[in-house]
């Protein structure tokens, strides 16, 4: 079972490393970004993968400066309301990769 997460569900976020995926609901297409979140720690008090990830994805988002132009494009169209984020497979950080 797919669990589609958005910006504001900060606490419902897997505590765990893996595979994820961001939409956007609503969009003419069934274009999608896939990444991984390979480290469970960081600057952010929560030391969530998956959730530090979909923080730095959501700031560089509304700063206009994500490395997809692709998503930084289906953003700027769909907006943020929009946008979601689901976790594909959860891994150790090593196989994040793979």
């Amino acid at each position: 079972m797919e669990i589609f997460y958005a910006i504001r569900d900060k606490k419902l976020f897997p505590a765990q490393t893996g595979v994820y995926l961001i939409g956007f609901k609503n969009s003419d297409n069934d274009k999608f970004y896939i990444g991984s979140s390979s480290k469970n720690n960081s600057k952010y008090k929560s030391g969530n993968g998956f959730y530090n990830r979909w923080i730095n994805h959501i700031s560089d988002l509304r700063k206009q400066k994500h490395d997809s132009n692709k998503l930084q494009f289906a953003y700027n169209k769909y907006g943020e309301e929009n946008l979601f984020f689901t976790v594909l497979e959860p891994c150790a950080p090593e196989q994040c990769i793979e």
